[in-house]
C-alpha cells in the first residue's frame, strides 16, 4: 500500500528534457573540523568492474609491466576518475568561487571515491573512511552513548 503512494519514476528519453543538463552528486556528508568550522564532503562515487571484457585485458597489461604497480591506478580507475572530474569540473569552479566570496555557510571538499569489484579502493575512498571514522568516533563515542 506505501508503494503505491509513491510518484512513478521518471524515465530519462532523449525527448525528456527534465533531466538533461542535471549536475548531482550522491552524497553531501558534514563534517565539522578541528577549527569548528563546518565542512561538507561532496562524493559521486563508482563501482569500477576492472574485470569485465572492457576492462580486463588493459588491467592485466598494467599489472604485468610493472611488478610494483597497485591495482588502483590501473586504467579503469583512472579512466572512470578522469570522468568525473570532467563532468564537474565546472561546477566545482563556481562552488569554490562562492565559498571564496564567503556567499557558503560551509566549506566544500570534493571526493571522487572508486572501488573495485575486487575490493581496490582509490585514495578518495580512504579519505572517505576516515572521515566517517573520524565522525563516528566522535558522535558515538562511550560518554555519548546511553547503551553503555
Amino acid at each position: 500500500m506505501l508503494r503505491e503512494q509513491f510518484p512513478d519514476a521518471v524515465n530519462a528519453d532523449d525527448d525528456d528534457d527534465a533531466n538533461k543538463g542535471v549536475i548531482r552528486f550522491d552524497l553531501k556528508f558534514p563534517v565539522v573540523g578541528k577549527d569548528g568550522k563546518p565542512r561538507e564532503i561532496w562524493i559521486d562515487h563508482a563501482i569500477v568492474q576492472e574485470t569485465a571484457p572492457t576492462h580486463a585485458a588493459d588491467t592485466l597489461n598494467f599489472l604485468a609491466e610493472d611488478a610494483n604497480r597497485l591495482p588502483e591506478n590501473s586504467p579503469a580507475f583512472t579512466k572512470t576518475y578522469g570522468g568525473k572530474v570532467r563532468r564537474y569540473k565546472a561546477l566545482i569552479a563556481v562552488v569554490n568561487r562562492l565559498a571564496e566570496e564567503r556567499k557558503l555557510k560551509f566549506q566544500p571538499t570534493f571526493l571522487y571515491p572508486i572501488v573495485s569489484s575486487l575490493g581496490y579502493m582509490n585514495t578518495d575512498m580512504n579519505v572517505l573512511l576516515k572521515e566517517i571514522g573520524k565522525c563516528f568516533k566522535l558522535n558515538e563515542s562511550k560518554e555519548r552513548r546511553s547503551d553503555g
